[in-house]
């Protein structure tokens, strides 16, 4: 979902049973295999969800309305990624390492 989503972003989800239907822009979070997935919906045809991840060019195959477990309600920047903090600790490691 980035750049929207990054990495280490913490996201608040409110469930979609008994709350306002979901709305094409909306955030949402489905299941696929054993995976939670984070994509924006892009439109609802006959009782299926058509998804895609803002990076992506393609839409996701369309599921079924109740596979939709919530929606992204709220998110929190606090913290850098891990990989950002891997590699500006590697950085400076060989930085320390050439004095």
């Amino acid at each position: 979902m980035g750049p929207t989503l990054r990495e280490g972003d913490w996201l608040r989800v409110e469930p979609l049973c008994g709350k306002r239907a979901p709305q094409p822009g909306d955030v949402v979070v489905t299941r696929r295999g054993p995976y939670l997935v984070t994509h924006r919906l892009i439109e609802i045809r006959e009782e299926l969800a058509v998804t895609r991840g803002d990076a992506c060019r393609a839409t996701d195959p369309p599921l079924p309305l109740d596979s939709l477990l919530g929606r992204v309600v709220e998110v929190r920047r606090e913290r850098p990624s891990v990989r950002w903090r891997r590699r500006t600790r590697r950085l400076l490691e060989r930085l320390w390492r050439e004095k």
